[in-house]
């Protein structure tokens, strides 16, 4: 997993949580990079995973609220950092549908060693979109917030629904239905 998203992870804990709970969760001995992340360098999501039941310990938050909150954060970041990869884009459908093959090919293109998840997009009647979402780190969650960041960010009326499909200790599937409401 990229080092950009611990660096993200982190400034959320910094901004939401303040720097004391950011020194909490990085102070942990178990971290194997001693709690410090390199934008470009490359970290086991294992590391990311105990990054957020750290903070879950720490605050109280569940984990799956935290991984939503931090995806719609993560959402706003990558924005920022890479506006060019969002401003084709008219709208949360057309970002979805170019997410496997344009966007990730842009992202192999600055990390060539990137692990990206395999999320395919397909039409569905005129007014909404399925997403299937398949990533050996798990993190599904983390990818619905960044769902919902996209829905806020052009300020659609949509509804997510969420369903979890069959999943072991290698692989995790999510599938998502966006519709828009009228």
């Amino acid at each position: 997993m990229k080092g950009e998203i611990f660096v993200e992870f982190i400034n959320l804990v910094e901004d939401q949580f303040g720097l004391a709970t950011a020194d909490a969760i990085l102070s942990d001995p178990e971290l194997p990079s001693g709690g410090s992340y390199s934008r470009v360098a490359t970290y086991s999501h294992e590391e990311m995973v105990r990054l957020v039941l750290s903070l879950s310990s720490e605050t109280g938050v569940d984990a799956i609220s935290l991984q939503m909150v931090f995806g719609r954060f993560l959402f706003g970041r990558l924005l920022n950092a890479h506006p060019t990869f969002v401003a084709p884009y008219a709208g949360c459908f057309e970002l979805l549908y170019a997410i496997h093959g344009v966007i990730h090919s842009q992202v192999r293109t600055l990390y060539p060693d990137a692990d990206l998840p395999k999320i395919i997009v397909t039409d569905e009647p005129p007014e909404s979109l399925l997403l299937n979402y398949t990533s050996e780190r798990g993190l599904g969650h983390v990818c619905h917030g960044l769902i919902e960041g996209c829905i806020e960010h052009f300020n659609e009326p949509i509804q997510v629904e969420r369903l979890d499909l069959a999943n072991d200790a290698l692989v995790f599937n999510a599938s998502f239905r966006l519709t828009r409401l009228n």
